[in-house]
């Protein structure tokens, strides 16, 4: 469903799995079903999916260490670094900006590691990871915007209110 970009339908599902499944099936689901709620702007969702996103990762090291020793640290990159640009988003879109551009700054040094070990093994698996530079790109130029959106009604309510006590 993720592949043909069904998001109605695996959002679907993950909403109606992710209370019955235990942790590590949730840090396994939750790359899908944060892709999913972000698909479909549901952003509640996208905040619960997300947070096991990162925190997930402990289930996978305990639960599986040979997966780690069997040299998939990048997988393990790219489950954190997405972690990181779903929680950006999140932040963006709540107008927190500040926490946005450290999220931002988090994916990006984490798919620096990424890239560093796709790359050498071809472009076919690194094709993801810099497609997520690109879209780390353009959430950086949304949260400038905002910023300036906000520096923008700051001044502008500057004048009013200056203009008030003047009697203009």
């Amino acid at each position: 469903l993720h592949a043909l970009a069904e998001w109605e339908h695996l959002s679907r599902l993950c909403r109606e799995f992710w209370p019955l499944v235990d942790a590590p099936a949730r840090a396994v689901m939750a790359p899908l079903a944060a892709q999913a709620a972000w698909n479909m702007s549901l952003w509640d969702d996208m905040e619960v999916y997300v947070r096991h996103l990162d925190h997930g990762l402990n289930h996978l090291h305990q639960q599986d260490r040979f997966y780690v020793a069997a040299g998939h640290e990048s997988d393990i990159d790219a489950r954190s670094s997405l972690g990181a640009f779903f929680s950006a988003a999140l932040h963006a879109h709540y107008g927190r900006f500040a926490v946005a551009t450290t999220e931002v700054e988090r994916a990006r040094l984490l798919l620096g590691t990424e890239l560093s070990a796709l790359v050498g093994e071809s472009y076919e698996r690194a094709y993801g990871a810099m497609v997520r530079v690109q879209q780390l790109t353009e959430l950086e130029e949304v949260i400038t915007y905002g910023l300036l959106g906000h520096q923008v009604a700051n001044r502008a309510g500057d004048v009013a209110a200056a203009e008030s006590q003047r009697g203009l």
